[in-house]
């Protein structure tokens, strides 16, 4: 069965993890924080799915 994802923009993302966009962003470019996909020219989102991953790796949880 084909497990469909949630996409989350930069605004999304960063209400998540209550912080601003741009420590979102100044967190990627460090390597701290999954690298968004992009979908066109302009448009990058988070998958959902990448987030929690990471969550879990940094908790010491993945599998």
């Amino acid at each position: 069965m084909c497990e469909i994802d949630t996409y989350l923009t930069l605004e999304e993302v960063a209400a998540m993890y209550k912080t601003s966009p741009d420590t979102i962003m100044r967190s990627v470019k460090d390597g701290k924080l999954p690298q968004p996909i992009q979908l066109r020219d302009r448009s990058f989102r988070w998958r959902l799915s990448d987030l929690k991953r990471w969550e879990d790796e940094q908790l010491g949880r993945a599998d």
